[in-house]
């Protein structure tokens, strides 16, 4: 049953974003490269290379349906359980540490051996953080719950600890819009003959148009992400109501929960693409610190917000443990 939603799901959505493609070609045929508007033809990919996406779209679905079936366990009476999360080793911060250090003191080298391997570096180094993340929102977690002074500040600190990885996908997508907003300036940087000017302009309007696309994606991963964080802990918030917990406070821990995890999302997508242009630094200026902070603050709001529209599913599940509702 859960896979066949996945699949209904994950379908309606491809369909839906091939509807959304179809009608975007007509404005994005307005963007130049090379000096040159894109044409319809160029844009579109074709019936055989959409049907190939849309089928990869729902074999996505159907993977990520059969991970979170491995995290259920049935009992002897055949009664499915949730199974604790296990606890993350340091290993994943030092493979992270090494590729980044690898990036900064390796990068004239990388660039003798092409392109190729230097994109395959930079794709790593992204994997790297968020091999690394769920393993620094861990640590974050224990630190706050050692400092925590309040109900809702023990509450978050011990969901963030039960489950960083849940804790970090939540928040992971800001960080890779934080990242793109930052390198989205390296073409403003001035070339010395038309050539590189106009391969630097399309570096920029690429990473431009990457940032828009991202930036969606990431809003309402967000959102939907949060909202499905609230209806997997409902049998917590229920319990918590029946032991007599407020409702401010419960909003108050979901807000504290995300804070936590957002911090270091922050300072690891601000500090990512900074590291990336450190080995090339006529690349770093006002422009990449500009974007940097205008992208902390939109994802700041945005994660904001997706708690915020999620309040009334909290509200919801709470009100059902009251003993009005159980009358």
């Amino acid at each position: 049953m859960v896979l066949a939603e996945s699949v209904v799901q994950a379908l309606v959505g491809a369909v839906a974003g091939t509807a959304a493609y179809g009608l975007a070609i007509p404005a994005l045929t307005r963007v130049a490269f090379e000096g040159r508007p894109l044409t319809a033809a160029q844009l579109w990919l074709g019936v055989p290379a959409i049907l190939a996406v849309v089928g990869a779209v729902v074999v996505l679905a159907i993977a990520s349906g059969l991970s979170s079936l491995a995290a259920v366990a049935i009992g002897p009476l055949g009664v499915a359980r949730r199974t604790t999360p296990g606890r993350l080793r340091i290993w994943r911060l030092a493979v992270g540490a090494m590729l980044i250090l690898a990036w900064v003191f390796g990068a004239q080298l990388l660039g003798r051996l092409g392109v190729a391997a230097t994109l395959a570096v930079l794709v790593a180094l992204v994997a790297a953080v968020n091999l690394a993340g769920p393993f620094v929102v861990q640590l974050a977690g224990r630190f706050y719950a050692r400092r925590a002074t309040s109900a809702a500040g023990l509450v978050a600190a011990r969901r963030i600890v039960d489950d960083p990885r849940a804790t970090w996908r939540s928040v992971s997508a800001l960080g890779l819009a934080i990242c793109l907003a930052a390198l989205s300036c390296v073409g403003g940087s001035d070339q010395p003959d038309p050539q590189g000017s106009t391969m630097a302009t399309d570096l920029g309007t690429g990473a431009l148009i990457a940032l828009v696309i991202v930036s969606a994606v990431a809003a309402t991963a967000t959102g939907v992400v949060q909202a499905a964080r609230v209806i997997d802990q409902r049998a917590t918030y229920r319990d918590l109501a029946l032991a007599g917990t407020p409702l401010r406070v419960l909003h108050r821990a979901r807000l504290l929960e995300v804070a936590v995890p957002l911090l270091v999302t922050l300072v690891m997508g601000a500090t990512l693409p900074l590291l990336i242009l450190l080995p090339m630094s006529s690349l770093l200026g006002v422009g990449v610190l500009v974007r940097t902070a205008v992208a902390l603050a939109l994802s700041v709001l945005a994660l904001l917000g997706s708690v915020y529209l999620s309040r009334g599913l909290v509200r919801r599940y709470a009100a059902a443990a009251s003993p009005a509702s159980a009358a």
